[in-house]
């Protein structure tokens, strides 16, 4: 069994429902407005941010701002859905500006939330299940969805059967349990308030998850990334090896 989460649905929704994806009885849950039949869904994260991402909206200086490093991860994910959203200039130009304006790079999402939760930082683009954990820890941390051109950000966890695998049968009993309505439950009652995409009893669901499916329904479609995915890698390891 392949298990994904954030980024990894990226590689996931592409070609292995052709040759490596194994037949599954189990319904898959649907991909937030894009389900392609060759992966089955758990939950949702959504990258978020505090402010505004639009250029107008930004202060003139970043230096209390957080990113994590677009190399990996949800940023990464973010990067790839703006450049198919936006084009490859305006991805460029958008990434540059907040470099211009001093933006901080850090490892990851954990350090960003960390920033923010300390004080360090004013905002920054990070994960809900982040957000979460700062706000269990007593923090004095609030959140909004990233909106591209109108719409959210929602990256799925994703499992699949790879073709060929010796355990087919234990595997699907793996994937059954882990699709089954009381497993998206306990995710969305875990600290990390996963989404459920699949048929559930609202009523059992915790008030923070159910504010955030409303997100779900006004999402950009989130397959057939790879391409930009891999431009977009192409492109942010050159700027590395030149300093950038």
């Amino acid at each position: 069994v392949w298990v994904g989460g954030r980024g990894g649905a990226i590689v996931s929704d592409l070609d292995w429902g052709s040759k490596d994806r194994a037949d599954h009885p189990s319904p898959p849950a649907p991909l937030p407005k894009g389900e392609r039949g060759d992966v089955d869904t758990i939950g949702t994260q959504l990258a978020i941010i505090s402010s505004p991402e639009n250029f107008d909206d930004l202060p003139a200086q970043l230096n209390h701002w957080a990113i994590a490093k677009p190399l990996f991860g949800t940023t990464l994910s973010h990067y790839s859905l703006l450049r198919n959203v936006w084009g490859d200039e305006k991805l460029k130009a958008w990434h540059h500006e907040l470099r211009r304006r001093g933006v901080r790079e850090v490892p990851g999402n954990g350090a960003v939330k960390n920033l923010v939760a300390e004080g360090v930082c004013q905002a920054g683009f990070t994960d809900t299940d982040d957000f979460f954990a700062a706000k269990d820890e007593g923090k004095p941390v609030t959140m909004r969805p990233v909106l591209v051109d109108g719409k959210a950000i929602c990256i799925p966890n994703s499992v699949t059967i790879i073709r060929g695998s010796k355990n087919v049968d234990a595997a699907r009993k793996l994937v059954d349990f882990l699709l089954d309505e009381e497993t998206e439950l306990a995710l969305a009652k875990s600290a990390a308030r996963q989404i459920p995409l699949g048929p559930v009893d609202e009523s059992k669901l915790p008030l923070d998850v159910i504010e955030l499916r409303r997100w779900v329904d006004n999402a950009h479609e989130f397959v057939d990334l790879l391409p930009a995915q891999e431009a977009c890698l192409r492109w942010l390891k050159s700027e590395n090896l030149r300093g950038e």
